[in-house]
């Protein structure tokens, strides 16, 4: 018997959290038609034009210039006219953007990115913000077989979210109830990844949320050592994007799938596959997500900027966000019969793009699959592919045995080869062996980086 959710469920009513009212209301409409959905979305968007409008000096004066909001009145046609919000924007005004008045019980908590592409940007919500994510999360754990309740493990690369994840008797007290097991991957070896596996196996999670390129690694060290894992009903991955070849592995390791989650830190949850992985399930009650071209006209089915406005966060609105994320929206439906709109495909953040001279941009997974087909899986455990110029790119190597350059000289001159019939025969290719890749602050891995000052950054 699952007590611990009717506990759950009993605790969040006598608190009239939000949570289960945003939960019943996700079930209840998943399989209605696309077209109501959006329109419950169209409302809580107007909602929060109008509060932007009221509230914050900055939109006032945007969405009356738009023609979004005149005397009080939405107009939604006028959308697409909104400025993107960009992070440079947010940075110079700040104090502009953040509401003078909220509604009733919403309280204001900073938060701030990763910084990955340069200094953190630090932004504002609010606690109605948040639980509403919390609700969006749990539906699609559910989605996927695991109900409220049932173990999960979050195996976490960030050192931040793990120490708030641990520390303190209230939230050791809400892991124990929702039966949360935390287990840190910011800093692995041999010995680290053996007591992950242990734990796992030990604890036998329903579901495992994780860092997607810590548990690629963890996967490796299973496979290589034959070792007999316990099967959740899913692996739920976030932090970077999921590369076809990592999803390989990790599936290989652990027999089951590997579920593509799509969100950040200033947006929350913003689209999950589902166990169809036919797309990306856009959270339509918290996001509202568009993709524009680089003359910023709204495409679908083709690859452009994504621009996403957070519906519920009231603390600071953002409308039309561009993230610095590229990828594919699609007017199709998933063959699993929800009326949610999809994302057809995500490319990954525009600063992991590479770019030539004539300014083409390169997908970064090119230059992946080029390393991936070059070494064999002894041979190279991370690595890091670097544009320094546009005649110069730079090759971090982890070994995966201690070997040295010159014992993977035919891989090292076949990524050259194929890297320069791209970039031109004038780039320099570098290798450097590395004992270590760092993570970024919030424990990702960089693929790929692009260092030259452009538009991209």
């Amino acid at each position: 018997m699952n007590w611990r959710k009717a506990v759950i469920n009993g605790i969040l009513y006598f608190q009239k959290n939000p949570i289960l009212d945003e939960l019943k209301l996700l079930q209840s409409i998943e399989y209605k038609s696309p077209e109501y959905i959006k329109s419950l979305q169209e409302k809580r968007l107007k909602d929060l034009l109008i509060h932007a409008w009221t509230n914050t000096n900055y939109y006032h004066q945007v969405l009356e210039d738009c023609g979004v909001v005149r005397n009080g009145n939405v107009d939604l046609s006028n959308f697409n006219k909104i400025p993107a919000l960009t992070k440079a924007i947010i940075k110079k005004e700040e104090k502009n953007l953040r509401a003078k008045n909220l509604p009733r019980n919403r309280k204001v908590f900073e938060n701030s990115s990763g910084g990955s592409t340069g200094t953190p940007l630090k932004f504002y919500q609010d606690n109605c913000y948040w639980n509403l994510n919390i609700a969006s999360k749990i539906y699609h754990f559910k989605m996927l077989g695991k109900d409220l309740g049932e173990r999960e493990m979050k195996i976490w690369g960030s050192l931040d979210d793990f120490l708030k994840g641990t520390e303190g008797l209230k939230v050791k007290f809400q892991n124990f109830l929702y039966n949360r097991k935390f287990v840190q991957c910011y800093k692995l070896n041999d010995e680290i990844i053996k007591q992950i596996i242990n734990e796992i196996n030990r604890y036998k999670p329903k579901l495992i949320w994780t860092f997607i390129d810590q548990m690629h690694i963890i996967s490796r060290y299973i496979l290589k050592n034959n070792i007999k894992m316990h099967k959740p009903v899913a692996i739920f991955a976030g932090a970077t994007k999921v590369y076809s070849y990592v999803r390989k592995d990790i599936e290989k390791a652990f027999g089951v799938p590997v579920i593509d989650f799509y969100g950040s830190r200033e947006l929350g949850d913003v689209a999950c596959e589902c166990s169809e992985r036919n797309g990306f399930h856009i959270s339509s009650l918290l996001n509202y997500v568009e993709v524009a071209d680089n003359s910023s006209k709204l495409i679908y089915d083709k690859e452009g900027d994504f621009l996403i406005t957070s519906l519920m966060n009231y603390a600071m609105p953002f409308i039309r966000y561009k993230i610095g994320d590229r990828g594919v929206i699609t007017k199709r439906t998933c063959k699993c019969g929800r009326g949610f709109p999809l994302i057809d495909s995500i490319s990954g953040r525009m600063m992991e793009m590479f770019v030539k001279p004539n300014g083409e941009i390169l997908h970064p997974l090119l230059f992946i699959n080029i390393i991936k087909t070059a070494f064999e899986m002894n041979e190279v455990r991370k690595f890091q592919i670097i544009q320094e110029s546009y005649k110069k790119i730079l090759i971090k190597l982890v070994s995966e045995n201690g070997l040295d350059l010159s014992s993977i000289e035919p891989g090292i001159h076949s990524v050259s080869d194929k890297i320069k019939r791209i970039m031109g025969n004038d780039c320099t290719i570098l290798f450097q062996k590395v004992d270590h890749i760092p993570l970024t602050k919030h424990g990702k891995h960089l693929y790929t980086i692009c260092n030259l000052k452009t538009n991209l950054n």
